[in-house]
Order: C-alpha cells, then structure tokens, then sequence
C-alpha cells in the first residue's frame, strides 16, 4: 500500500500535516524565527539516549540535536523521552547517503606503473565487480592490451608476458560503488521511501524543529572536475532524453562531443558512454558500457559538461522534492550538512532551509575558517538561508575555547544556532550559560551579515573575519587572483556572476599615493569603513589615500595601478640585468621584455603591471641565493598529474591522488644547484592530508626527511608550508627526490619546493625578494647566487 506521504511525493493526492502546523520562516537577515519569534537554538548534540537527555536536563539545557538511524523503532521510542522533557529538538539522519555504482574514470589515480617483464599482479578495488583496463609503454604511451577485467572479492587479477624490461603502465576504469556519489537515482528511491515512511509513523511533537541530512550524510559535493559517471539505467534514460532535447540527431551529438558514428549510431549509444580521460591522463577515446566498443574521441569538455548536467539536475530535482514534501507535512524546516562548495544546497531554487556543519575548533582561527565555507555557501545563495552548528566539539582545559566564545565568533559570520558536544558536568553546564546570553538573542536575529568575498587565490593576503562598516571578510569559490601590488598595497580581483570587484588596502599605515588607470573615466571606488579617500582626479590618473581596510572597485575591469610600484619593480628589474645578466639574461629577453613593458603602460597599465611584476619575481628567484623549485618541474615523475590550480606559485602543483597501490614507490626527481654549501633549511608548500603527510619524504644528500607536523603561512585553498628539516649541503649540483610509499590512499597537491641557506620564513605563495630590496638601498648585490628549478 503506498503510504501517504508518498502519495505526496507522486501526486496522487495530500494528506495531513504530521504535526500541527506552526508558521516559520527564514528572515531576510537569515536566522530563523517561529510564529514570528526568534529561533536561535544554544544546546547540546547528545546521543538518543535516556541518560544524554538526563544529563542536558540536569545542566539546564533545554535546545539538543539528536542523529537516529532509519529505524521506525528508534523513533518511537526516542521522541517521546524528548518531548516529556520538554526539548526543542532538531532531528538528523545518521545514516549515510546510499552510495552510487559508478565508472571511476580516474586514471591518474586508478594506475598501476613500473610494470616490466612477467606481469603477475592483483590490484585492490574494494566494492567492484569489473574495470576496463588499458595497459601500454610508460615511455611513447602505445597501447599493447585494452579489455575487461573481473574483480574477484575486492582483487583485480592481471597477467601479461612482456618479454621486455621496458615500464609499462596498468590503466583501470572499475565499476565501483563509490561514497564520493551519493545514489540519487534508483538507490534514492528506496532510501526515500524508508525515510517518508518513519516520518509518517513516528511521534514527532510539538518540541521537534526540523530535520538534518534528509538525503543522508554525503562524504562530499558535486565538484566541477567530477570524473565519476553513475552506471544507473534512470541514469542513462535521463542522458539519453537530455542528449535528444539538446542536439535533436546523433549526428550533432557526435560533431559536439568529437566523436565517429561507426560504434555509436543513437541517443541510446551516446548516453552509454563515458570518457576515457582526465586531465592530462588516459586516453583519446570514449567508451560504450553496454556495447564494449572503444570508439577515438579528442578531448572536449561538451561531453563532461553534458554528463554532469545530467547528474546534477537529476539530484537537485528529486532532492527538493523530498525536501519540500518533508517540510510541507511536518510543518518545520529541512538543512543538509555542508560537505563542500557545490553542493545541491548553493543551488538558488533549492527548497533547503538551511546549512548545517560540524566543527572541532583549536582556536579562535579555527572557528572562522570551519564555519566561513557553510555561511558563504548560505550567504551566496539568492533565497535567505539559515546557518546551523549541529555539532562543535568543546575541549577541556584552561585553555579550550568555551561556547561562548565560539559562538561570538561564529555568529559574526552568520552562525545561528549552536549544538555542542560537551563530554563532561562542567562543560554542560557552561553551554547552559551561554544559551543564558544568546539562545533566540533578538537583537543577533536582527543583524544581518554583510559580506566581502575573497576568492581562494587570494587568501593571504585576504583572512576570514570581521571588517569595520558592519562587514565580514568570507572566502568564495569564484574565479579571481591575489594581485601583488607592491611592498606598502595588497589586493585582489575577482569575478562573480559577470561582475568583476577589485578590492585593496594599505598594509601598515594609509598610503597616499597616485594610480593609472586605461580610460579617462574614473572609476567609482568606496572605502567599506567610510572614510574620505581625499581622491584627486586628472586624465587617466587619480590619487587618493588608501586606508589599511579595504577599498572596493565594482563593476570595472579598468583596475587602477599604483605609479610607484610600476616604478620600483622596473628599477628592480633593471638592477637584476644590470648585476646578474651573464647567469639568467644571457640572449637579451629580460632586458627586451622590459623595453616592452615600460613603452606599453601608458597604453595598458593593470597588464603592463602585471607582466613586469611577474618579470621581477621570475628574475629574483633565478638570481637568489636560494633554490625555489617549482613542483610541477621535475626532472622525471610517476605521480598522479600537473593540475592548474589558480593562487599558487606559477598557477599549478603537481598531484599525488592513488587509489590503488603501485609496484614501483612513487617518485619525482628535482636538480638543486646549490653555489653556496653549508646549513639549509628544506620546505614543501602542499595541500594534504594527514596519510600524504606521513608518507611524504623527501631524500638529499644521502638523508631522508618527513614532513614535520603543524604547517604554517596558509595560502590559497588550503596550501600551507611543511618543514622537511636541516642539513648540510656540499657546494654544487645535487639530486633530490620526493617519495611516497604508502598502502592506503592518499592525497596531496605540491606546489613549491624550497631549499634555502640558513633559516626560511614562508610568506605564502610570494618567495622571499627582500635581498633585491636591500641590495637595491645598498647599490650593490648579494654576495652569492642560485637557481629556480
């Protein structure tokens, strides 16, 4: 019989509110408020049980989150216990989001090298039943086998006689049931149906607030590079019917995605196939799941845009048609955990109320950068979006954060609602007093949060927080840059929905100083803690006084740029040729270079800046005395692939992502020129976690070194420097190498290696140019030099 819930969900007809009704709303100022009150919970997130709940009643807390399993049972007999205890109370899924069967076209990481001779192998590939393999020359990439391969109780068996000591590399595209993609297909049908079950059923009272994770907790969001293709037949059915309302003939879908019509001749075909690249790895082809047959394609984005279209509409609908039938027939609002940028809940037509997340802050920096992802995803919504904490970890000791305190810098960014896991009387006790303070504070409902993003680029300089004018500072995954524009101004640029922002600041003290711009119009620019800029305008050039907070330019692309900093780089530069064009000027580029920049930057000034301050760190790097090698460079390399990757150092890393393990370990070699001999200090700027961390070494001059924990000077998204340690270096040309052997995945981007006399102090993504400075002031060079790799 098919309950009335869903009835709902398939329109055949409406039935009662589970609960009575009561009017909520999220406000424009994004809190949410019931019959017209502020509702701004201060609780704790217990287990559902009877002495969790004893305990929250005992320290005088009366706001918890409770996480039960989709069994109607639990319900039953938990809900009651909360609401004779009279608890407002949020409701989450504890279970997981069934996972969908997927083909992983992931090559740089299903990949399996340094195979020679005898192949006789068995590749880990837990939860799959079959891969396509593609196994060719690790030196000219000729493919010598391609086929199916069984996947026996989690092993891949593969054998090939190769009679030959040549590398070759095992290429796998398995069929896996992967956590990364929730099932939103046929999988989300029976995972609905259980939860509108237990809805319907359970005793939700007049305490109950809402529901958490109504789709399940996911392990991630839908990414823009997503590789994973959902083997489903709804699936398929739903390509296939995107494929025929897009391009209307086969032979349109063949000339957009670059493809031949002799294996793949309808709507049916193309909506079988997958790719058979990523990035830079795998190969020209794409593949038909149902026929077998490879089919040469070039690399076009057409087909992985068509792909995740699908996947992602696809979700979207039937996740907000769960949502707004839920939330319908209880009377109370939905939230999903925040599980990355993209996710279904950015969407501006989503029937999401809210974002909830999870935290484990450290320190006051913790509690900003763990909450700045969810509310910016809240806050860049178009439709108001509430934020919900549903579960920060309180630590003991004199000197953990109290919730308190965590909730006042949080709320700042748009925080409104707080449920704490406190594990002793103490800690209990004092989130009973913080809810004394700010549980349904009036005047918090009525503070509005106003933001400045910051694209990820752009991070150092740019830090999550408050700014003066009632403003919040907040990163956001848009495109844009951090621009360097000089030693006393920072800045960077960004781009959100066809806008372009320029924002700069003063460093340590207001700057007066003049800027050139393209055009004669001068652009309108607004200091966001409202002083007077005191702006002077003439032609093409205006001069203003630029405060240490942020001043915003709006709605230009014609970005002003400071006279002396054009000036100092290009007396810098012209010192580097002068002083060191035998070692990094030998054919007259630079200096031509040069000539070019200064003679075009009355004409264009921003790309005339830009290329000279570009000119003057390249230079400074070549000629220092230290070597600043960039990753993605290496001299030779089994790692995963080079990655363009906007705010680091050169625009790209070098990445190590394996999901199987390899035969040979995982190395990449680098040359360091080292002129001076003596003590160095080695360092890695890298985004990983903690498994790469502890398999990372790096061996020079006979010596193996880990990274050391706790990194330093964060930049981008999420880049930061690692100590490798000190050694003695002999004078010379020396071999290095990074090297991972690890048995369980891993995950690291490496941007910049750093090998530098005596001790180093990262800044971020610049390399240190101080000494060009100092020996500029002093008219004469540094004593030694180096190279960049």
């Amino acid at each position: 019989m098919v309950s009335a819930l869903l009835t709902v969900v398939l329109g055949l007809g409406q039935v009662e509110p589970v609960v009575q009704d009561r009017k909520w709303e999220v406000t424009r100022e994004r809190s949410l408020a019931f019959d017209g009150s502020p509702y701004i919970p201060v609780g704790l997130h217990i287990d559902p049980t009877v002495e969790a709940m004893d305990q929250a009643v005992q320290a005088g807390v009366t706001d918890v989150f409770v996480e039960l399993p989709l069994d109607l049972g639990t319900w039953r007999r938990v809900l009651p216990e909360l609401e004779s205890r009279g608890f407002r109370y949020l409701i989450g899924v504890s279970a997981l989001a069934p996972s969908a069967s997927v083909v992983a076209i992931e090559p740089k990481s299903y990949r399996v090298s340094g195979l020679m001779g005898r192949v006789d192998i068995k590749v880990d590939i837990p939860s799959g039943e079959r891969a396509y393999g593609i196994f060719a020359n690790e030196r000219n990439g000729a493919v010598i086998w391609e086929g199916w391969l069984s996947i026996q109780a989690g092993k891949l068996p593969f054998r090939y006689d190769l009679g030959s000591d040549f590398p070759h590399v095992l290429v796998l595209y398995p069929e896996v049931k992967d956590q990364r993609m929730a099932d939103y297909w046929e999988g989300f049908d029976l995972y609905r149906d259980q939860l509108l079950t237990i809805l319907q059923n359970a005793p939700l009272g007049s305490g109950y607030r809402g529901l958490v994770n109504p789709a399940g907790k996911t392990v991630r969001s839908f990414q823009v590079d997503d590789t994973l293709v959902p083997t489903s037949k709804l699936f398929r059915l739903e390509l296939e019917t995107y494929l025929r309302q897009k391009y209307g003939t086969p032979d349109l879908v063949a000339a957009s995605w670059h493809v031949g019509l002799h294996h793949n001749r309808s709507f049916e075909d193309f909506a079988a196939c997958v790719p058979l690249w990523q990035g830079s790895r795998g190969v020209d082809s794409i593949l038909n799941l149902n026929s077998g047959k490879v089919t040469s394609s070039e690399r076009r984005d057409e087909i992985w845009s068509d792909i995740r279209t699908v996947v992602r509409s696809g979700a979207a609908r039937r996740l907000n048609r769960l949502v707004d039938v839920i939330s319908d027939t209880t009377g109370r609002p939905v939230f999903q955990d925040w599980s990355g940028w993209g996710g279904l809940y950015e969407d501006a037509d989503g029937a999401l109320a809210g974002i909830s997340f999870r935290m484990d802050p450290r320190s006051a920096v913790d509690v900003l950068d763990m909450s700045a992802g969810p509310m910016s995803s809240a806050l860049r919504r178009g439709r108001p979006m509430v934020g919900l904490a549903v579960s920060v970890q309180l630590q003991e000791g004199e000197t953990a954060l109290d919730a308190g305190r965590i909730i006042r810098q949080s709320e700042s960014l748009g925080t409104r609602g707080w449920f704490f896991n406190a594990s002793s009387p103490e800690l209990r006790t004092a989130v009973a007093d913080a809810a004394e303070t700010y549980r349904d504070q009036a005047s918090m409902a009525r503070n509005g949060v106003r933001p400045l993003y910051y694209p990820f680029a752009a991070t150092n300089p740019a830090v999550t927080g408050r700014l003066p004018g009632g403003m919040v500072w907040i990163p956001s995954p848009v495109s844009g840059e951090r621009l360097d524009l000089g030693p006393t101004i920072e800045g960077y640029r960004f781009v959100d929905r066809g806008i372009t922002t320029f924002v700069f600041w003063a460093i340590s003290q207001p700057q007066r100083v003049k800027m050139r711009m393209s055009s004669e119009v001068v652009t309108t620019m607004v200091a966001i803690d409202g002083s007077d800029l005191l702006i002077k305008a003439k032609k093409n050039e205006v001069e203003l006084t630029i405060p240490t907070t942020p001043v915003i330019v709006e709605g230009s692309s014609d970005i002003p740029v400071p006279l002396d900093g054009f000036y100092a780089n290009q007396a810098a530069v012209s010192y580097l040729i002068d002083t060191f064009g035998k070692l990094i000027d030998l054919s007259g580029t630079e200096l031509t270079n040069l000539k070019r920049t200064t003679s075009g930057f009355e004409r264009t000034p921003l790309a005339s800046y830009l290329a000279i301050r570009n000119q003057f760190q390249s230079m400074a790097v070549r000629a220092a005395p230290y070597n600043w090698l960039e990753a993605e460079n290496p001299v030779t390399s089994n790692f995963s692939d080079m990655l363009d990757v906007s705010g680091t150092s050169g625009g790209k890393v070098l990445e190590l992502n394996p999901k199987v393990k390899t035969v040979a370990p995982y190395a990449s070699e680098y040359i360091v020129q080292n002129r001076l001999g003596g003590s160095h200090s080695i360092w890695i700027a890298a985004k990983m976690d903690e498994p790469a961390r502890k398999a990372l070494k790096i061996s020079l001059a006979g010596q193996a070194m880990e990274m050391e924990p706790n990194p330093v000077s964060f930049y981008g998204s999420g880049f930061a420097w690692y100590r490798a340690g000190q050694l003695t270096l002999p004078p010379g040309q020396t071999r290095m190498w990074i090297r991972a052997e690890t048995d369980e995945p891993i995950n690291c981007q490496i941007d910049v290696i750093m090998v530098a006399p005596g001790e180093f102090r990262p800044n971020g993504v610049l390399p240190p140019t101080e000494w060009v400075w100092e020996a500029l002031s002093q008219a004469r060079p540094p004593a030694r030099t180096g190279s960049r790799g």
